[in-house]
């Protein structure tokens, strides 16, 4: 039997070993992104992202992994830019969202942050558990 590290990596990823893709050298939040990138266009999303490099002078560093289109509620139902981070370990921020926001205002519709922890809502920031990114 031919290991390859992917095979070696979806073994490990199915066995709930996190430290053993270290070992093997598969970045968790790339193949954690990818997951999400699956299940956006499962339902037909068209996958766009955003990144700002912050080297021109007064402009800030951020990144969103996904930007999709959704109706927003707040907005009677008119279609809105929602961003979508994805976080992979226990501990992060949302330094990106928060940038992104400020910079397009009333475009941005609700934002969402898939996560390992619960489910919890905080104004039109939604914080999802990875496995409902199929509910976008």
């Amino acid at each position: 039997m031919v290991h390859t590290r992917a095979s070696e990596g979806l073994r490990i990823v199915q066995n709930g070993d996190t430290k053993g893709l270290r070992i093997v050298g598969i970045n968790e939040g790339m193949l954690t992104e990818n997951i999400v990138a699956q299940m956006l266009r499962a339902n037909g999303h068209r996958l766009f992202f955003y990144s700002q490099s912050g080297k021109n002078e007064g402009e800030e560093r951020m990144e969103i992994d996904f930007l999709i289109v959704r109706p927003y509620a707040n907005a009677a139902m008119k279609p809105r830019i929602s961003p979508i981070e994805v976080k992979s370990p226990r501990q992060y921020g949302t330094i990106s969202l928060d940038r992104f926001k400020k910079k397009l205002g009333k475009r941005i519709g609700t934002q969402y942050v898939l996560h390992v922890k619960q489910l919890k809502v905080e104004g039109d920031l939604a914080y999802l558990p990875l496995y409902m990114g199929f509910c976008l």
